[in-house]
């Protein structure tokens, strides 16, 4: 509140009435910077902008500082899974569009590790049997082909 000839003010804190303020302030400064001797003045205003510009940098700073604080983390978290599965969709489609069969799998980074880590050699068989001589799988993150005859070696 602000008594002013009897009259009560009610004034919220906003950034026009903090302008203000401080344009007021720095016009008393410069009033009574030109009562002191003139080659005082000079120094003391220079000083006193060098304050006002090394504030305003620190506010600058600070703004930028609660923008990244106040980001939604949220978001950034859905936009890095969604860049990730779309690589991974991308990756497997290329994959895809070989003409090697390719084992099809559940868990995207293990692929088939888990069956062929309990029986390889059963697995394989299995893969062999079902899906010809040569054929390509994920395991643990890795694509491999896999060749199963004596005479498809020789050709590559």
């Amino acid at each position: 509140m602000h008594h002013r000839n009897g009259y009560k003010l009610h004034l919220k804190y906003s950034d026009e009435i903090v302008k203000l303020r401080t344009e007021a302030i720095h016009h008393t400064m410069v009033t009574q910077a030109m009562t002191k001797e003139p080659a005082r003045v000079s120094t003391y205003l220079t000083r006193k902008a060098l304050q006002y510009r090394n504030r305003y940098k620190q506010i600058q700073i600070n703004k930028v500082i609660n923008i990244i604080y106040n980001t939604n983390s949220v978001a950034v978290v859905s936009i890095l899974i969604a860049v990730a599965g779309g690589l991974w969709l991308w990756r497997r489609s290329s994959l895809r569009q070989s003409n090697i069969p390719f084992i099809p799998y559940c868990i995207p980074f293990l692929g088939s590790s888990i069956a062929f880590s309990n029986d390889s050699v059963d697995f394989l068989n299995t893969c062999q049997k079902k899906y010809g001589s040569v054929f390509q799988l994920l395991l643990a993150g890795k694509y491999i082909r896999s060749l199963h005859h004596q005479n498809i070696t020789i050709q590559f």
